[in-house]
C-alpha cells in the first residue's frame, strides 16, 4: 500500500474518532441540560426480583402512582412504637443490593419500605427528576394512608437519591433522615466520571443536595453515613454535605467501606446507633466523626 494511501487512512480514523467523540459530548451536554443528574438513573441494571429473599422479614407490596402506574415495594412493619425507614435507592441498586439492609432493620424492629423505581424510558422521557420526584412521593402517600407519616417516620437515601429525600423531608417532615454517600448533586457526580466539571453548572435539573439544604434544610436530626474508600461518590462530597447541613446533624465516614459494602462494614451498625438516640457509633466501629449533635434524640414519636 502506498504511503499516500495509509496517511489518507489514517486521516480518516482520526476524523471518524473526532466526530465520534463531538457526538458523544454533544448527546452528554443535551442530557445535562435536558435532565442533568436524573440521567444518572438512566442505565442498564439487573432483573429485580418481585419476590423479598426468604428470612428476611419483608412482603411485596402493590401501591399506585398519580399518573396511574403500579409500583412494588418490600415492606415489613414496625415493632411497637418503633418507626418505619422509607429506603429509596440510589443509581442502578436494585431492592436486592438493600435487602441484607432491609433485614437487619426488621431484626431490630423497624419497619422498613424498600421501594423500586419504575423502569426508566429515553423513549417516553419517563426518567427526569420530576418522575423520580412523583414516584418518591407516591411512596409516602402510600405509606400516609397506612397512618405512617411525621414521627413514625425516617427518609432513608443512597446516593444521587439524597436529593429526592431532601425534598420529601421538606415536603413531609418525617421524624429523622438518613444520607448514605450524598452527592453535592447528580449532575456534578455525573460529570465528574467524564472530567468534565465545568459542565455541571448547564443541568436544568441536577439533583442538588448543597443547594437544597440552603434553600431548604431539613427540620429533622440528620446521619450522614460515608465509606472512605469510596471510589463511586467521593468521600470529600459528603463532607460537603455534611458541612452545608443545619443541626442537628451526626456523620459516620467508615474506614475501609466502599459504596457496595458500606452496610456491611459499619454502615448498619452506626444507622442502628442513630435511630435508636446514641450520640456516638458502635464502639467495634472503626470510624471518624468530626462533629456530632449533642444530646441527638431518639427517634421515636
Amino acid at each position: 500500500m502506498a504511503a499516500g494511501a495509509v496517511t489518507n487512512m489514517v486521516y480518516m480514523v482520526v476524523l471518524i474518532a473526532l466526530v465520534i467523540g463531538v457526538l458523544l459530548l454533544g448527546s452528554l451536554v443535551m442530557t445535562l441540560s435536558r435532565e442533568g443528574g436524573a440521567a444518572l438513573f438512566v442505565h442498564p441494571r439487573l432483573p429485580d426480583p418481585g419476590a423479598p429473599p426468604d428470612g428476611s422479614g419483608l412482603r411485596a407490596v402493590a401501591y399506585p402512582t398519580a399518573d396511574g402506574a403500579t409500583l412494588t415495594a418490600w415492606t415489613a412493619e414496625p415493632t411497637g412504637a418503633r418507626p418505619l425507614v422509607l429506603i429509596l435507592a440510589g443509581p442502578g441498586q436494585r431492592r436486592a443490593d438493600l435487602a441484607g439492609l432491609a433485614s437487619a432493620l426488621v431484626a431490630n424492629g423497624y419497619g422498613v419500605m424498600l421501594t423500586c423505581r419504575r423502569p426508566a424510558s429515553l423513549i417516553t422521557g419517563e426518567w427526569g427528576e420530576a418522575a423520580l420526584l412523583a414516584d418518591a412521593r407516591a411512596a409516602l402517600d402510600h405509606l400516609t394512608a397506612r397512618g405512617v407519616s411525621g414521627s413514625r417516620l425516617v427518609i432513608l437515601a443512597v446516593s444521587a437519591a439524597a436529593a429526592l429525600a431532601l425534598q420529601m423531608a421538606w415536603e413531609r417532615r418525617p421524624a429523622a433522615l438518613v444520607l448514605a454517600a450524598p452527592p453535592t448533586s447528580g449532575a456534578e457526580l455525573l460529570v465528574g466520571r467524564w472530567h468534565l466539571a465545568p459542565l455541571a453548572g448547564m443541568a436544568a435539573n441536577p439533583l442538588a443536595v448543597v443547594r437544597r439544604l440552603a434553600v431548604a434544610p431539613p427540620a429533622c436530626p440528620l446521619l450522614v453515613l460515608h465509606g472512605l474508600a469510596d471510589r463511586s461518590v467521593p468521600p470529600a462530597m459528603g463532607r460537603a454535605v455534611f458541612q452545608a447541613a443545619p443541626e442537628p446533624k451526626q456523620a459516620a465516614w467508615i474506614k475501609g467501606a466502599g459504596h457496595a459494602d458500606l452496610w456491611d462494614k459499619g454502615g448498619t451498625d452506626a444507622l442502628l446507633d442513630f435511630l435508636a438516640g446514641r450520640k456516638g457509633p458502635a464502639t467495634t466501629l472503626e470510624q471518624e466523626a468530626p462533629r456530632r449533635a449533642p444530646g441527638l434524640p431518639a427517634v421515636r414519636p
